[in-house]
């Protein structure tokens, strides 16, 4: 028999009378999925009691694993209010396992939904598919198409997850029809994120200048290009010597960035053409890290402040309709347009090939060579062209 002390969740009080009973307590994770406080026993019989304690722990196992617990055994309330549902799914492993950023845009929709589900009251068993739809159209009629799209899809995720926690049988969003949201096309090209550089240093925003610069040369998303600091710049090393006499510096270094990207978890060499180089080595004289904020250089720039800042630049620069995630796709666009295939691109932005991710993409070291041959066919291609340009 196992020592009453080593056994998970068994807890023993000591009565006024002196006898002791046991009681088994789920942690607070597992009482917000159902599992329930449970008297097992006295003193009296405590062999039944650790027996008892041992058998709920292997049900919590079973049950983790995906076998159905018996019901008995939960506390699955009798009417779940959408506030019951979303801390339980916030307790739950799933919630656990998502990447912070996923995370950051669930809590959103999440209180999104909660208002529209009457602050959190409403039992969810009396959503129904007219509710769900009169959701989607208010936000479709109001423009959001975007939005309806988001909310719809989180609400549809929280609902089959409430269907395999036996609250509810079936899914309100069923055959509600999710709006299909345009992939954004839009591109800028060298000529339109000039202006805004201009204006950006005009300014004294060195850092947003920057910013707009390396989204494009580096085909990294916002979130990752904040991340980085000096320790990620590094010279570029197994470089084609061809490739390496057109990306290499006046000192001869071939030089950019390794990082793992947050959302795909794959590392990537970001080879920099070598006019960026002095750029970049000016802000590393700022501060440790390469977008710090021009207002408090001990920080990197938060999020939320890039996006504001490099809107009011776009606003400023008649570039309203532009927003700074479209500057990655206009990179790729840009290496493309300069005879770099599809595959190398890659190489660079981390995407997966025909939208599927080998596990070795995220333990396996970044493609240098061919991210620096993706790199200089583009900066010969540029070359090329402004030669001929010039000779006109």
């Amino acid at each position: 028999m196992a020592n009453k002390r080593q056994i998970p969740f068994l807890h023993w009080t000591k009565l006024t009378d002196g006898t002791r009973r046991a009681h088994w307590k789920p942690s607070p994770r597992l009482r917000a999925l159902g599992w329930k406080n449970q008297a097992i026993g006295t003193d009296a019989d405590e062999t039944a009691a650790i027996t008892r304690a041992m058998e709920l722990n292997r049900q919590v196992a079973e049950w983790e694993h995906g076998a159905v617990a018996p019901m008995m055994n939960r506390a699955v309330p009798r009417k779940w209010t959408f506030t019951d549902l979303v801390n339980a799914y916030r307790a739950s492993t799933e919630w656990d396992g998502l990447k912070p950023a996923t995370r950051r845009e669930y809590d959103v929709r999440l209180r999104q939904l909660e208002i529209w589900a009457m602050d959190g009251a409403l039992p969810i068993g009396q959503i129904d598919r007219t509710m769900v739809r009169d959701l989607r159209d208010v936000h479709v009629r109001a423009g959001e198409k975007h939005k309806a799209a988001a909310i719809l899809r989180v609400l549809r995720l929280l609902m089959n997850w409430a269907i395999g926690q036996e609250a509810l049988q079936t899914n309100p969003t069923d055959k509600v029809k999710i709006p299909t949201v345009a992939s954004r096309g839009l591109r800028l090209d060298a000529e339109q994120l000039a202006v805004a550089e201009a204006i950006a240093l005009d300014e004294d925003q060195p850092s947003v200048a920057l910013a707009l610069t390396l989204a494009l040369w580096s085909l990294q998303r916002q979130g990752d290009l904040l991340t980085l600091t000096k320790m990620a710049w590094r010279p570029l090393e197994n470089v084609a010597p061809a490739d390496a006499a057109v990306l290499a510096n006046p000192r001869g270094d071939v030089m950019g960035f390794r990082l793992q990207q947050q959302k795909t978890g794959a590392w990537v060499d970001c080879p920099i053409p070598p006019f960026l180089h002095d750029q970049i080595a000016d802000a590393f004289t700022r501060s440790q890290f390469l977008l710090s904020d021009d207002t408090d250089r001990s920080r990197a720039t938060p999020q939320y402040l890039l996006q504001r800042r490099v809107r009011a630049i776009f606003d400023k620069a008649g570039l309203d309709q532009y927003q700074f995630r479209d500057l990655r796709r206009s990179g790729m666009s840009m290496l493309r347009d300069l005879g770099v295939d599809g595959a190398a691109i890659t190489t660079i932005s981390g995407h997966a090939i025909l939208g599927r991710r080998s596990i070795l993409d995220t333990y396996m070291p970044p493609d240098t060579r061919a991210a620096c041959a993706a790199m200089a066919t583009a900066l010969r291609t540029l070359k090329l062209r402004e030669s001929k340009k010039d000779a006109r």
